[in-house]
């Protein structure tokens, strides 16, 4: 039973090896392709400098956010909490809060 147990572990841990492989080449290699190829394409049909730069910059900022998902994931939550200290209210859309739900 130990061999059974041995054996699988490796193949979880080649499993895990096999998707961090995998997750680093979509961050590092396809989303800045995808980018690349947006700002392309918008060059090719605008011939606009702005309209180019401006596809830089949201592929920069797209590539960015693919990159940190696990701070941003984390951030949200965080910003909600510290907002209303846990405590959510719900405005009833004439001008003051109820405490209850909608």
């Amino acid at each position: 039973m130990n061999v059974t147990n041995t054996l699988a572990v490796g193949w979880i841990q080649s499993g895990t090896n096999l998707g961090t492989s995998f997750e680093t080449l979509l961050i590092d290699i396809v989303v800045p392709i995808i980018a690349t190829i947006g700002v392309l394409v918008v060059w090719a049909k605008t011939r606009s400098g702005p309209a180019a730069l401006a596809a830089i910059v949201l592929g920069a900022i797209v590539w960015w956010g693919v990159a940190n998902m696990g701070v941003l994931a984390t951030k949200t939550g965080d910003d909600i909490n510290q907002s209303n200290n846990g405590n959510i209210s719900y405005s009833s859309g004439n001008g003051y809060n109820s405490g209850g739900s909608r």
